[in-house]
């Protein structure tokens, strides 16, 4: 049975969550015997091993090249003011592609597909364009994958955001994408979910949306990785830094946190492996001692197996962090906040430490550098957790659940007679 998978960006190879999820995902289908399709937007150029290893999932793979704005990392003002006086949501706007929808018509045209698998509410502006300008379509149950219940995460940011100006522009951006959030998982036969949470808020939406929990997942290495043989224990903290959420947890760590760790644990140091991190960024913590950023790296294992305990002090975001399956993968003892652990069915106290608050975070950090027996047996539950519940074995599950409901119930058919138009709709 053939499937059509729509991405914003091209997947390989896999070094952020974003691609994390998405690869697994097609991994998962091809496995329960689908045929995959990729189109594609392609913000950088692809290299021909990208092409060979994505060759093992998708039987054809398209590409749109294409230049996306940075959400997150500022820039392209003008069109973020567009985007402010604009009825429609920029955070949308920007993934619209007519090259993108070029190729998609092209490849609708060669194909016979049985599901169209949309990556993104963002993207699927291209789809629902397509699907209503061309006949056909409608007739193709979409799925629609969100990685993030994406109004949640701009909602949350406003509690941290005291520029004014800023917090205005963020206050009507979340409202117009929660507007098109709502909109789209209407219109989706199925939407696969990251948690239960991110079920929950979706349905306070709109609640005849069909939701299936399809969890992030990881690999799981043979062993656990053990802690480096250091004398200075390393405090690590994954994530690309061109990520606000990610950055607004850097700064709450090292401003407010670790100086509390290194008075009680002095040769304490923090590690911050991730992508991108701007110099203007990593500046602000030049004078700060303990503080060492890595930049962007080929793999986090070597980063994990040094660390004696992973720290996810997230005070924005949602869906589910692959940076705390990815640790747990490892064995490792992991603190977060509560918001960094949302989702994720992991044990407070037995599998993960949560804390909120400068004060809480850094006194659960403390007690567990000053006591490697619990360390160690709060690291070996959480990779047990891990096993049981978040492999590559529970998203097949959770996809051939979704694919059945989408394919056999003629009811969640788009209903393209009677969408609105898209200029209304984003």
């Amino acid at each position: 049975m053939d499937v059509l998978c729509l991405a914003p960006e091209f997947p390989l190879p896999v070094n952020n969550g974003y691609r994390m999820r998405s690869w697994a995902l097609w991994r998962a289908l091809a496995a329960e015997g689908y045929r995959l399709t990729l189109v594609t937007l392609a913000p950088d150029a692809v290299t021909g091993d990208g092409r060979r290893a994505a060759g093992e999932v998708f039987a054809r793979v398209e590409m749109a090249p294409y230049r996306r704005a940075s959400m997150s990392s500022g820039g392209n003002y003008l069109g973020r003011l567009r985007g402010f006086v604009s009825s429609a949501a920029y955070s949308v706007e920007r993934f619209r592609s007519p090259a993108f929808q070029a190729v998609l018509g092209r490849v609708w045209r060669e194909g016979s597909f049985a599901a169209v698998l949309c990556d993104t509410s963002f993207l699927a502006v291209n789809w629902l364009e397509f699907a209503l300008q061309t006949p056909g379509p409608e007739h193709a149950p979409l799925v629609l994958n969100h990685h993030n219940v994406e109004h949640m995460i701009l909602e949350r940011h406003l509690r941290q955001e005291h520029n004014p100006l800023k917090w205005l522009y963020a206050a009507r951006e979340s409202r117009k994408l929660r507007g098109w959030e709502e909109r789209v998982i209407r219109l989706a036969a199925v939407n696969l979910v990251c948690s239960a949470a991110d079920a929950v808020a979706f349905k306070s939406l709109a609640p005849g949306a069909q939701m299936v929990i399809t969890p992030n997942v990881v690999d799981v290495p043979p062993e656990p990785l053990s802690e480096g043989a250091g004398s200075a224990p390393v405090l690590l903290f994954q994530g690309g830094m061109d990520w606000n959420p990610n950055r607004d947890a850097v700064s709450f760590f090292v401003k407010e946190v670790l100086p509390r760790i290194r008075e009680r644990v002095r040769e304490a140091r923090l590690v911050i492996a991730g992508r991108n991190p701007a110099a203007a960024f990593v500046r602000r913590f030049a004078g700060i001692e303990g503080v060492e950023f890595t930049g962007t790296v080929a793999s986090m294992r070597p980063f994990l197996q040094q660390a004696a305990l992973c720290v996810v002090p997230l005070r924005v975001g949602s869906g589910t962090r692959l940076k705390i399956l990815e640790a747990a993968a490892a064995g490792k003892a992991i603190v977060s906040t509560s918001l960094g652990a949302e989702g994720l069915q992991f044990q407070d106290g037995s599998e993960i430490a949560l804390a909120d608050g400068a004060g809480e975070f850094a006194a659960a950090c403390v007690a567990l550098l000053r006591d490697p027996a619990r360390r160690a047996a709060l690291g070996r539950a959480a990779r047990q957790r891990v096993q049981r519940q978040y492999t590559l074995k529970e998203m097949q599950t959770a996809l051939r659940q979704a694919l059945a409901l989408a394919l056999n119930d003629e009811a969640l058919r788009i209903p393209m007679a009677r969408m609105a138009p898209l200029s209304k709709v984003v």
